[in-house]
């Protein structure tokens, strides 16, 4: 299993409204792993304009119109910059783009090889830009790199108790990486929960099996860990109750959009629900393994405004 760090972070940044709590928590994790910023702001309009210039493989202060609404977006930026390099943070940059969000973000994280993407959900504020419309949700289906999404509810000390939830599917192990390399950074346990659709033993005995292999992984790189196996059909509801049991306060999941129970097919896939409505952030993870995405323009309206749970 191939090592993940961070070292690039892309932070899609509301010209509206971006946490202060967020910017925290980004310093703290940049902090942490000496990773380098950047920044995106997205513009409302035509992606065609006047004074459009090439955009260029670069992450140094990249403006692609030169336009009175460039010119404020620039100033907030530069504010942002500043303020990030006073907080100890030396490589930072941003880029700012017009056209939809999510596209641009997607095509900014390839750019400039992120190692993560960190932005809202549309809890953050009811006229965010980046967060409305299901941007995330897309964001995460499609992004070469893991996504930390949050409704502005991120631990002020960063994370300690991390759930990684996983399914008997080829992929569904693929998140341990990731939730390891957290885990290293925080110093966090990792609460490992083993979900079955077989009710039957022989079924949760599978899992359970599975389960004993990722708990290896972690005692053998030291990391503090926990291990419960369930039998059940409606996962998200499962994995809340969980993130209760546990005081969890980071989801690791698989970004996987394939629908496993009927539940799923009524209202969406387990990592829509999560992210849409996940009272701690979640980190999702694109899957390697003979997996692929279809086209996502528009997100279904059911799952957008539906709770699992009340």
């Amino acid at each position: 299993m191939k090592a993940y760090t961070i070292k690039k972070i892309l932070l899609p940044v509301d010209l509206h409204s971006t946490s202060e709590m967020m910017f925290d928590q980004v310093v703290l994790l940049a902090n942490k792993t000496k990773a380098e910023i950047v920044m995106i702001a997205i513009l409302e309009g035509s992606t065609v304009n006047i004074g459009e210039k090439n955009f260029e493989a670069t992450t140094i202060d990249h403006t692609k119109f030169d336009d009175i609404q460039t010119s404020g977006a620039t100033k907030l930026l530069e504010k942002y910059k500043a303020d990030l390099n006073n907080k100890g943070i030396t490589e930072v940059s941003y880029i700012i783009e017009r056209g939809k969000p999510y596209s641009k973000i997607l095509d900014a994280a390839r750019t400039v090889q992120a190692d993560i993407i960190i932005m809202g959900t549309p809890d953050i504020a009811e006229k965010s830009k980046i967060g409305v419309g299901g941007n995330t949700f897309k964001v995460v289906s499609k992004a070469i790199c893991p996504v930390l999404s949050t409704h502005n509810n991120f631990p002020k000390e960063g994370f300690k108790n991390i759930l990684l939830p996983f399914r008997d599917k080829p992929h569904s192990r693929e998140s341990v990486e990731y939730a390891i390399e957290l885990a290293e950074i925080y110093g966090a346990t990792i609460h490992v929960l083993g979900i079955s659709y077989d009710k039957s033993e022989e079924g949760i005995k599978k899992i359970q099996l599975e389960g004993e292999q990722i708990k290896h992984i972690l005692d053998e790189r030291s990391v503090k860990n926990t291990l419960e196996v369930i039998a059940g059909s409606y996962v998200t509801k499962l994995i809340s109750a969980y993130v209760e049991k546990k005081e969890a306060d980071l989801l690791v999941v698989m970004a996987d959009i394939d629908k496993m129970s009927i539940s799923e097919f009524v209202v969406g896939p387990v990592v829509q629900q999560l992210i849409n409505h996940s009272t701690i952030p979640v980190l999702s993870i694109h899957p390697l393994v003979n997996f692929s995405f279809p086209e996502l323009e528009d997100e279904p309206v059911n799952s957008v405004d539906w709770r699992f749970w009340g």
